[in-house]
């Protein structure tokens, strides 16, 4: 069945049929704000964890009512902020070797580089330092990168694929226990309904950030006033169920960006084409790399 469009003052309320199941999306941050953070809403709809559950099994993403508590209240401790400082230094030497990655693989500027594969290792051998606690060079298998890196986008494709046809979590789904309103009380959302919170959406939304396919780092500057909405920008969830590795992973994106922006001017290769193709699973992907010339701003500190 098509999609059924109805104009909110909260903005545009989209819902269809998946069987007889009763989906509505969810993009303007009043309503996401009323959906994750103000409303109890916690628990996701099991058609969409049960097609999540053969990869993940039982976690955090797949886990309702009090498992899914028990589940949350044991992993917090590892990410609280107390502890990241002890991070750091995992950060720091991914960060160096995301670096030396970029100036391998550029050719000292004359070549695009892939920023994903860099990254994805300088990540993991972050990770195998800090949650691990163990040496990369002996955790990591010796095999050749261009090896893994080829069976990871191979992988990729075929998830996807199978994804554009079988979607399993490519937004954040919550069940309705019990009948809610939308869009300031004007869009009613009946008992057994699935909620989808699109993110992709609601970063998009002009009125919230305008011009919203320029890229503007500007736009998180502090000064921006009223302009802000405390649900607008959500990149690992709200509430009580948002991603419990938020804080990790902006300490580790601010290290990582704080090492490499001493070392390189960044310059597009890639174009915006390239990045409107991707593909939605639980994260996104793009399907061509996103490539970059890396050029140095200085021969030594790498």
């Amino acid at each position: 069945m098509p999609a059924n469009k109805k104009s909110g003052c909260c903005g545009l309320d989209r819902r269809f049929y998946a069987g007889p199941k009763l989906v509505i999306m969810v993009a303007h941050p009043d309503d996401v704000q009323h959906v994750l953070v103000t409303s109890r809403l916690v628990e996701r709809d099991p058609h969409t964890t049960s097609a999540v559950w053969p990869f993940v099994g039982d976690g955090l993403l797949t886990l309702n009512g009090s498992r899914w508590k028990t589940h949350r209240k044991l992993i917090n401790p590892t990410f609280h902020s107390e502890l990241l400082g002890n991070f750091l230094e995992a950060f720091h030497e991914g960060g160096l070797y995301f670096s030396e990655r970029l100036a391998s693989d550029s050719a000292g500027g004359a070549a695009p580089a892939d920023v994903h594969v860099a990254a994805f290792f300088g990540a993991m051998r972050s990770f195998c330092s800090a949650v691990v606690g163990a040496d990369p060079d002996r955790l990591i298998p010796d095999i050749p990168e261009h090896e893994v890196t080829t069976a990871l986008r191979r992988a990729l494709a075929l998830a996807q694929e199978t994804l554009r046809l079988f979607p399993v979590v490519p937004m954040l789904p919550r069940i309705v226990r019990e009948e809610i309103w939308l869009s300031k009380g004007r869009v009613p959302v009946p008992k057994g309904a699935i909620l989808f919170v699109t993110p992709f959406l609601t970063h998009r939304l002009p009125q919230f950030f305008p011009d919203p396919l320029r890229f503007d780092p500007s736009r998180f500057l502090e000064g921006r006033g009223d302009e802000e909405h405390p649900c607008s920008y959500l990149p690992f969830g709200l509430g009580s169920r948002n991603c419990v590795g938020s804080q990790y992973a902006r300490l580790e994106v601010k290290v990582f960006l704080a090492t490499v922006l001493r070392r390189f001017r960044f310059l597009p290769h890639s174009r915006w084409e390239d990045l409107e193709h991707a593909l939605l699973s639980i994260t996104l992907h793009t399907i061509k790399p996103i490539e970059v010339y890396c050029v140095p701003l200085q021969e030594s500190g790498l």
